[in-house]
């Protein structure tokens, strides 16, 4: 019932809006991705060091001056180190982690206020978003100057009996934030968007619960499994803290988005007007 009456709301809201103010929008967005999690340190600046290069393309339809949809494909690297912490606990287990997360995702877009790159006086408005996103990574980490797949080795024993399954590499994820878009010309758009990404997953940096039975380990998986799961080079006893379960990983991107404006989006008569050639 709750479901029906949000899709009934939603009917409601875009079943008036003007048809002749829809456009669409083709675009690139470049920046950089910054990872949230059980390997954050202490100081802020430390974290921000960590950003990368992000880079994507999206596709966006303007259904109301207030109102878009946006799809968009982002590729970025995240990455975190334990050695850069001031923290004695951190620098004392010792852990690292780099990977490429690719997204997809569907958000949709509300402008605080109209915006219609048509329309002269519309110039600039800031937005906010809200959606949902598919994503892939891959955590790594080097280890005697070669690096190694994390997942495969079950560092924190996963699949080892009692200690459950091995994560999934592809997760969901609810992307939310804002920015503000400007209008450069009839035709192009420029925004500057900053966005976090709500994981389900807490295993971005492969980095979660405790210590494994290291002799289980070995068994199991290896003496590579075991040279990554515990780097204090010390004995850890079994079922030690290794990571904060109860937090679940977050990534976020801040990006420069530069767009395209067309009247059709495939313009099959192949009369004159707006539009992509015809195909």
């Amino acid at each position: 019932m709750r479901h029906s009456f949000v899709v009934v709301a939603i009917l409601l809201l875009i079943g008036p809006l003007n048809t002749n103010a829809q456009y669409h929008e083709l675009g690139i967005s470049i920046g950089g991705t910054q990872y949230s999690g059980d390997m954050d340190a202490p100081e802020f600046s430390t974290n921000f060091q960590q950003t990368r290069f992000g880079f994507g393309l999206f596709y966006k339809y303007n259904i109301q001056g207030r109102y878009s949809i946006a799809a968009s494909f982002l590729r970025g690297t995240l990455q975190a180190d334990d050695a850069n912490s001031s923290a004695d606990w951190q620098l004392e287990r010792n852990l690292s982690f780099s990977t490429k997360v690719n997204e997809l995702s569907l958000v949709f877009e509300y402008n605080i206020f109209k915006f219609d790159i048509r329309d002269y006086e519309d110039i600039i408005a800031p937005y906010v978003f809200l959606g949902g996103a598919y994503f892939r990574f891959n955590p790594t980490a080097e280890y005697e100057g070669q690096t190694y797949d994390l997942q495969p080795l079950g560092t924190e024993g996963q699949g080892i009996p009692g200690y459950g399954d091995k994560y999934s590499l592809g997760q969901f994820s609810i992307p939310f934030g804002g920015g503000i878009k400007l209008r450069l010309s009839e035709k192009m758009i420029i925004a500057f968007e900053i966005g976090a990404r709500k994981t389900f997953t807490d295993y971005i940096d492969d980095l979660s619960t405790v210590y494994p039975d290291m002799d289980a380990l070995q068994s199991a998986n290896g003496e590579l499994a075991v040279l990554l799961s515990n780097r204090t080079g010390t004995m850890i006893p079994a079922n030690s803290q290794r990571g904060k379960e109860s937090v679940k990983d977050y990534y976020f991107a801040g990006l420069v988005k530069i767009s395209y404006r067309f009247d059709k989006l495939f313009n099959f008569g192949g009369g004159s007007g707006y539009g992509c050639p015809t195909f």
